[in-house]
C-alpha cells in the first residue's frame, strides 16, 4: 500500500476579513499589466517585435515609457527567431538612451514551450541569471515569437490551451507579465491574434500592433485589458540610429521607437470605438453643454475652431471638474484618475471630436 500523497494547502478568506486591493500595480501604466499574460500582436513587419523590444527595454531601464510610469526590473526576452536584427536595436536603442546597462537578458534561442523539457531548461537560465547578476527578480518574459515555441503544435485546436496553460504555471512563481510576440490573421480589419480563441481568452491583455502604407508609421491598440481601459490607442514611428561601421567600412543603422500623436500616424482613423471612459467624457461635456452652453466667443480664432461644426462651447474647467467626478472610482487614487483625464482629453481632441482654446472646449459635430 501506497504512501497517500501530500495534499496541496489551501488558502480561504472569509467575508467579514476580505479587504479590496486599492493600489492597482501596472507593468506599464494602463497598458500592461503588473504579472499575468498578455499578448502583442499583428502582421508580419508591422512593427510589433519593434513595440515589445522599446517596452521590455523601458522596464529594464526603469524609464518612464510613452508619458506612462514603468515599475522597473529584470526582463528575460527569449528571443527565438531574428536575434541578430535585435542586437542591433538594442544596441541603437543603448546608443540614442546614452544608457550603459540595464537589467535585461537575451537567449537568443528557438525552444519548444509546448512539449519536452525546454520550459525547465528556461527556468534554470532564468535562475542562473538571477543567482548570477544578484537581480532581486524578473518583472517581465518575452516571449518571441509565440509560432517559434509552439513546437509544431496545431495552433488552431487544443495545443493553444496546453501551451497557455503550460506558460502561466512554469513562471508563475516569478510573478512576473508573460508577454508573447504573436502574428494576426491575413485579412481585412483584423484585430485579434491567429489560432484558437483560448489565447486571447487566458490572456489579461492583448495589444494589436499595425503600420499605414508608407514606411515608418505604427499604431499600437489596446484590444483587450481585463483590469483597464480598451480602445486606448498610441501612435509611434521608428527612426533610423547609426550604430557603427563594418569591416567594409559601410555605416550600420538600425531603428528606434518615437512616440507620436495618432492623428498625425493615422489622420483618416477617426471613427474608431471610444473607449469607455471617452464616451464617459464626452457624455459630460454633453450635459455642461446643455445646461451652461454658450455661443464660442469671437475670440477663439477662426483657424482653432469650424464654426459650422460647433454648437456651444462650455469651460474647459467645468468640463474638467464633472469628469473627474464621474471618473473617480475609489479602487484608484487621485493622481491615477487625473492622469486618465489627461489621457481621454489628449485622445479626443487628436480624433477630432472636441476642439480645445485656452479655457474653451466644445463638440466637433460630422
Amino acid at each position: 500500500m501506497g504512501t497517500r500523497p501530500a495534499h496541496r494547502i489551501l488558502p480561504v478568506e472569509f467575508f467579514r476579513d476580505i479587504k479590496p486591493d486599492l493600489e492597482q500595480q501596472w507593468l506599464i501604466d494602463g497598458i500592461l499589466p503588473y504579472a499575468g499574460d498578455a499578448v502583442i500582436f499583428g502582421l508580419p513587419r508591422g512593427g510589433k517585435t519593434f513595440i515589445a523590444l522599446d517596452m521590455a527595454l523601458h522596464v529594464a531601464a526603469g524609464l518612464v515609457w510613452m508619458g506612462r510610469e514603468v515599475t522597473g526590473g529584470g526582463v528575460i526576452y527569449l528571443a527565438a527567431e531574428g536575434a541578430p536584427g535585435l542586437r542591433r536595436r538594442i544596441a541603437a536603442w543603448k546608443r540614442d538612451r546614452n544608457i550603459d546597462d540595464a537589467l535585461f537578458a537575451l537567449v537568443p534561442v528557438a525552444l519548444n514551450l509546448l512539449k519536452g523539457d525546454d520550459i525547465h531548461t528556461l527556468k534554470e537560465k532564468i535562475d542562473s541569471v538571477l543567482l548570477e547578476r544578484e537581480w532581486p527578480g524578473i518583472r517581465l518574459l518575452v516571449i518571441d515569437t509565440l509560432s517559434k515555441t509552439f513546437g509544431g503544435g496545431d495552433e488552431n485546436g487544443a495545443d493553444m490551451a496546453a501551451y497557455m496553460s503550460n506558460i502561466s504555471r512554469a513562471f508563475e512563481t516569478y510573478d512576473c507579465l508573460r508577454l508573447l510576440v504573436h502574428h494576426q490573421p491575413w485579412g481585412p480589419d483584423v484585430k485579434r491574434p491567429r489560432g484558437h480563441s483560448s489565447l486571447l481568452g487566458a490572456v489579461d491583455a492583448a495589444i494589436h500592433v499595425s503600420s499605414d502604407d508608407s514606411s515608418q508609421n505604427r499604431e499600437l491598440l489596446v484590444t483587450k485589458q481585463k483590469d483597464g481601459e480598451d480602445g486606448q490607442i498610441i501612435g509611434f514611428k521608428l527612426r533610423s540610429v547609426d550604430i557603427g561601421t563594418n569591416s567594409k567600412g559601410t555605416m550600420v543603422s538600425s531603428c528606434v521607437v518615437d512616440g507620436v500623436d495618432p492623428a498625425v500616424v493615422f489622420p483618416t482613423k477617426r471613427g474608431r470605438r471610444l473607449a469607455t471612459s471617452e464616451r464617459i467624457a464626452l457624455l459630460q461635456l454633453d450635459e455642461i453643454t446643455e445646461s451652461r452652453g454658450f455661443l464660442p466667443p469671437d475670440e477663439i480664432p477662426e483657424e482653432a475652431i469650424n464654426r459650422r461644426r460647433t454648437g456651444k462651447a462650455v469651460r474647459f474647467t467645468d468640463w474638467q471638474a464633472a469628469t473627474l467626478s464621474a471618473l473617480t472610482d475609489p479602487d484608484k487614487k487621485p493622481d491615477s484618475i487625473r492622469r486618465s483625464f489627461q489621457r481621454i482629453r489628449k485622445s479626443l481632441q487628436a480624433t477630432g471630436n472636441i476642439g480645445i482654446w485656452e479655457d474653451f472646449v466644445w463638440r466637433n459635430w460630422r
